[in-house]
C-alpha cells in the first residue's frame, strides 16, 4: 500500500518503461501521465522530495543487492534477509516470507535450489525451523548472525 513504479517514464524525458506489474490480490491503483504529474510536481515541489527519498532508497537497496551477489555466499545473504525481515525480537524470532522461495532465489541472486539446501543445512544445526513455505522460526538471531560473518 502506498507504493509507486514507473516513475522511469514519467520523471525522464526519453525513454521507454519496460516494466510490470501483476497483482496477486484485489489492488486499487492510480495512474499517472507525465504531463500531469510535471504540472502537480510543480505546484507541490514537496512531493518531489518524497519521491526522490523513495527513490534513493531503492537505488540503496538495488546497490546493496549488487554487492552482496557479486562478494557475499549464498548463506550469509540468505541469514541477512532473515535478520531484516524479522517480526520479533525475543528469543524466538519469525519470519514471514514476503515472496515464494522461487522469487526470493531470484531476489538473492541464486537457485531455488540452493535456497532449499541452505535452508535445510541452517534447520539441521538447529539455527531456524521451517514451519510452512513461508514462515521460519530463528531460535537465536545472534547466534545466526554469527554464522554468516
Amino acid at each position: 500500500p502506498g507504493d509507486f513504479m514507473g516513475e522511469v517514464a514519467v520523471l525522464q524525458t526519453e525513454g521507454y518503461h519496460s516494466n510490470y506489474a501483476e497483482a496477486i490480490s484485489e489492488t486499487s491503483i492510480c495512474r499517472i501521465q507525465k504531463k500531469d504529474l510535471d504540472e502537480y510536481l510543480d505546484r507541490y515541489p514537496e512531493i518531489m522530495r518524497r519521491i526522490l527519498s523513495d527513490i534513493t532508497k531503492r537505488l540503496q537497496l538495488s546497490e546493496k543487492q549488487t554487492m552482496q551477489v557479486s562478494i557475499e555466499q549464498v548463506e550469509a545473504r540468505i541469514i541477512d534477509f532473515l535478520s531484516e525481515n524479522v517480526e520479533d525480537e525475543k528469543n524466538h524470532t519469525y519470519v514471514t516470507l514476503p515472496m515464494s522461495k522461487k522469487d526470493l532465489a531470484s531476489y538473492l541472486g541464486t537457485t531455488p535450489e540452493t535456497i532449499s539446501r541452505k535452508f535445510s543445512s541452517l534447520e539441521e544445526r538447529g539455527l531456524i525451523k521451517q514451519h510452512t513455505q513461508k514462515c521460519v522460526e530463528i531460535f537465536d538471531l545472534d547466534k545466526l548472525l554469527f554464522v554468516s560473518s
